[in-house]
């Protein structure tokens, strides 16, 4: 993925988002960050066994936001002990179709970069480490409306979270973003 694939034409019209928990139950931050996607796209909501997340994402999703914990080793493990690393988890996401892929529980960087691999892969990545309260609900309402209307994932990102520190809004959450497909526009 080189800097000139940025700025190439990579269009979705009608985006759909699965915004799912590897948990069995469904929380308030699940509950809240899909009501933000439901706002500008197409959202499914549901708990999701591991075994089971490769069939789920043939169904044609672009965005797929999770809730999962990440152990030290990057293994993601669901409510009935099933276990995938984040490097699978990245290639089903790709084997899917998908544009996007958030994990928006809170995990140690550490864990993220031990088995995310997705170094020259086109798909975005984003990886949480504070979600930073109800400040993630409103940068991520802000992020996808930038989206929804035509920016592209690092642009938007920019907008809001400028890499120069003096500028950065501490109530924004700490994430790890990779964009692998970065002139991909969700509409």
């Amino acid at each position: 993925m080189g800097f000139k694939d940025w700025f190439r034409k990579d269009e979705v019209i009608g985006t759909r988002v699965l915004v799912c928990s590897f948990s069995e139950k469904i929380d308030d931050n699940v509950s809240n960050d899909a009501l933000v996607y439901s706002r500008y796209y197409s959202t499914t909501v549901r708990a999701v066994r591991v075994a089971f997340i490769g069939q789920i994402l043939s169904e044609g999703y672009d965005v797929v936001h999770v809730f999962c914990d990440v152990s030290k080793k990057g293994v993601v493990t669901d409510y009935v002990g099933d276990t995938i690393t984040g490097t699978e988890l990245v290639e089903i996401c790709l084997q899917s179709g998908v544009k996007l892929l958030w994990i928006a529980r809170e995990n140690l960087s550490e864990a993220y970069i031990s088995d995310f691999r997705a170094q020259g892969k086109k798909l975005n990545l984003i990886m949480t480490l504070v979600r930073n309260g109800l400040s993630f609900s409103e940068f991520l309402d802000q992020l996808l409306g930038k989206m929804r209307f035509g920016a592209t994932i690092p642009v938007a990102w920019a907008q809001l979270a400028p890499h120069h520190t003096k500028d950065i809004d501490v109530k924004i959450p700490s994430c790890i973003f990779f964009a692998g497909r970065g002139g991909v526009i969700l509409r």
